[in-house]
């Protein structure tokens, strides 16, 4: 240890400016490599959660159509608006159904 007491002031500070730096060097390593960790856990938690909510999002949004599309054919005063309901009813069941088929696993 006497030999690090022996060094001029200028060599010390220049070590443990280097010190500090390959500290430094390597949190900066460590941190780029969890980085991309945090990167692939994000895309798998895209894929496997916000597509399913998306498509339950649309479920719900049919849902609502479906409700009002009933509504009005119950208060609808002619057969003729009846009817072109009626035709609606059927294409929005369907959309339902394809999107909870693909939901399944």
């Amino acid at each position: 240890m006497k030999w690090f007491l022996n060094l001029k002031t200028s060599a010390k500070l220049i070590s443990a400016f280097l010190l500090v730096s390959l500290i430094l060097a390597g949190v900066g390593i460590y941190a780029l490599q969890n980085l991309s960790v945090i990167n692939d856990n994000s895309k798998e938690m895209y894929n496997n959660n916000l597509i399913s909510v998306r498509d339950l999002s649309a479920v719900q949004i049919n849902y609502e159509k479906l409700k009002v599309r009933l509504r009005d054919l119950a208060i609808a005063p002619a057969k003729a608006e009846k009817d072109a309901i009626a035709k609606e009813i059927p294409v929005l069941r369907q959309e339902m159904a394809d999107i909870h088929t693909e939901i399944q696993p």
